[in-house]
């Protein structure tokens, strides 16, 4: 075999792989999108929860603002691989899992909205994006904004005292 016809078996098998596993059931919402309603009217609380669940969960928050947190990851595991295959090529940045959560008032409710992409930088500055509505990473955003919102805008419950 010749490399170029190796070189295009695997291109076509890493395309496939991660088109397995980023099929999956699209998030069921009115936008398309991981979203939740949060049972209180202060956004920032909302906005800070979700920063924290960020950082908890090891990506970096970049920028937070009235109106939105940003968060990201390098991924530099085997989906960042077949990420960096199927968007860059050898030269391209390694892969960025980013996610966007805009927060805004309806009513007595904040909504919250999460916009999650993996993107790379080709070599000549060239950004390569691409939008995740469905899978696992789309559904457990999805979960993070479900349990999240059953938290916030409860009170905390009181640990006990030492004394007993």
């Amino acid at each position: 075999m010749t490399q170029q016809t190796i070189r295009s078996f695997l291109v076509g098998a890493t395309a496939l792989a991660l088109v397995a596993c980023a099929a999956g059931t699209p998030i069921n919402t009115p936008s398309g999108w991981p979203e939740a309603l949060f049972d209180t009217t202060d956004k920032m609380l909302v906005l800070d929860r979700i920063a924290s669940g960020c950082a908890d969960r090891g990506l970096y928050v970049t920028n937070q603002t009235s109106a939105h947190v940003m968060c990201e990851r390098t991924m530099d595991d085997l989906g960042g691989v077949f990420a960096q295959a199927l968007l860059g090529n050898s030269y391209s940045t390694t892969p960025q899992m980013k996610v966007r959560f805009s927060a805004f008032q309806t009513g007595e409710k904040v909504r919250v909205q999460a916009h999650p992409w993996i993107e790379t930088q080709m070599a000549l500055g060239q950004v390569q994006r691409a939008d995740i509505r469905s899978g696992k990473t789309a559904s457990g955003i999805q979960t993070f904004l479900n349990n999240l919102s059953r938290t916030v805008g409860r009170s905390e419950p009181e640990l006990p005292s030492p004394d007993g």
